[in-house]
């Protein structure tokens, strides 16, 4: 049997504001109610109802990273990356592979029109500029690796000085060696 916290409620004789607070960790319920709380809880194997809980909070704790191509060795590397600190801030990840499809990218952003994340990292994209950032005021959205405009928020390294420094190093290094 699948258990709702009115069930728990009941079973408690506490009040369900009283269950989702224990449950959550908030102020207002001593320690002893707590436990108890906790205890039948985990005896019955219950678990919150996740999308009534996003109805509540109007969040999905999901981030669509949307990637032009899986195969790419960058791409993997990023996206461990992403998914590991999505995981410690309570996210979790929906990967958006596009494969150089713009077809494929428009229907992630129709997707997103139905809530299914919080926002969109966006790694890459086949849109024009001025689509992206029309699509940036719709939803919350974080440019990685590419430049579009001013007016949207982008994580990008700048090539020509990451390109200078790595050719400095190895001729500084080079010419040290040789010596």
């Amino acid at each position: 049997m699948k258990y709702t916290i009115k069930d728990i409620a009941k079973l408690t004789g506490y009040s369900v504001a009283t269950i989702s607070r224990a449950l959550s960790g908030k102020e207002g319920v001593s320690q002893e109610k707590r436990e108890e709380i906790l205890k039948l809880v985990d005896s019955l194997g219950y678990t919150p109802n996740q999308t009534a809980r996003k109805l509540r909070s109007k969040q999905t704790k999901n981030i669509l990273v949307m990637i032009p191509d899986i195969e790419n060795y960058f791409f993997n590397k990023l996206i461990k990356g992403i998914e590991v600190e999505a995981r410690e801030n309570g996210y979790n990840i929906i990967l958006g592979n596009f494969s150089d499809s713009q077809k494929i990218e428009e229907e992630y952003y129709k997707m997103m029109k139905g809530q299914i994340a919080d926002g969109i990292l966006l790694t890459g994209s086949l849109s024009e500029p001025q689509r992206i950032v029309e699509l940036s005021k719709q939803f919350k959205m974080v440019v990685i690796s590419d430049y579009f405009s001013d007016e949207l928020v982008t994580v990008c390294i700048d090539n020509f000085k990451a390109a200078y420094d790595a050719t400095m190093f190895l001729y500084k290094h080079s010419c040290n060696e040789r010596k």
